[in-house]
Order: structure tokens, then sequence, then C-alpha cells
């Protein structure tokens, strides 16, 4: 065997490794992101009040004084959607670097937003959240 050959053989072998490796993580960023979702509408009343819960949020006064309830349903959607998003992409994070120790949380967030197919699935589920709370 002369060295194009081998060449080409560990050319092509690098290409199948690469294509396994990003289908492993596509598929961790699906599970979880899944993951994050079932967090999510489990413990969502307190996930929320923690971004309400702040000083420095415009709506701290009426989250303390009318609760929770008030300021979702008098909070306009877009803001809803930003809530969800913001609370899912940060659930996500920790449930990647089970697998992957070494991604930063900025790196898993662009992954979320640079990936064609893991953000579909990621903007699909804040979508779904979304529809099953309001």
């Amino acid at each position: 065997m002369n060295w194009e050959t081998m060449a080409v053989i560990a050319v092509l072998a690098m290409i199948i490794f690469l294509y396994r490796s990003s289908i492993k993580v596509k598929r961790t960023f699906h599970k979880a992101i899944n993951n994050a979702k079932q967090t999510f509408l489990e413990d969502y009343p307190m996930i929320l009040s923690s971004f309400y819960d702040v000083e420095q949020n415009p709506r701290h006064h009426d989250f303390k004084t009318k609760g929770l309830k008030f300021v979702l349903q008098t909070e306009p959607v877009e803001e809803r959607v930003k809530i969800i998003y913001l609370a899912i992409r940060i659930i996500v994070a920790p449930e990647v670097q089970k697998n992957y120790k070494y991604m930063r949380n900025d790196e898993i967030f662009r992954m979320l937003d640079k990936n064609k197919d893991i953000n579909k699935k990621f903007m699909d589920t804040v979508q779904q959240v979304y529809d099953k709370l309001f």
C-alpha cells in the first residue's frame, strides 16, 4: 500500500469519526433540552420567581405585592417567551456538562444558537413550554 492510499484511508476514517461525534453531540443536546423542559415544567413557579425576585427587576414590586400569577398575566408575550428561553438555556448547560465536562457555558449557548438542528429543537421546546403554561 502506498502513502496516497493510506492518506485517503486516514482522511475517510477522520470524516467518519467526526460524523459520529457530531451525532453524539446532537443526541446529548437533544436529551439535555428534553430534561430541561421536564425540569422547567415541574418547577416553573420557583424558577420564574427567581427571575422576578431580584431588586433590579422592574416588576419586582408587583411580584412581591401581587404575586407571580398577576405578573405573568400582565407581562407581554415577548417577555414571557424571553424568560422561558433564558430559563431553559440556564437549565440545559449543566445537563450538557454531565457528558461534556470540558464545555463552557458560552460554548453550550453558542451551540444552542448557531447549530441549526439543536436550535430548532430548542426553539420548539421553548414554544411547547410556552403553550403548555399559557
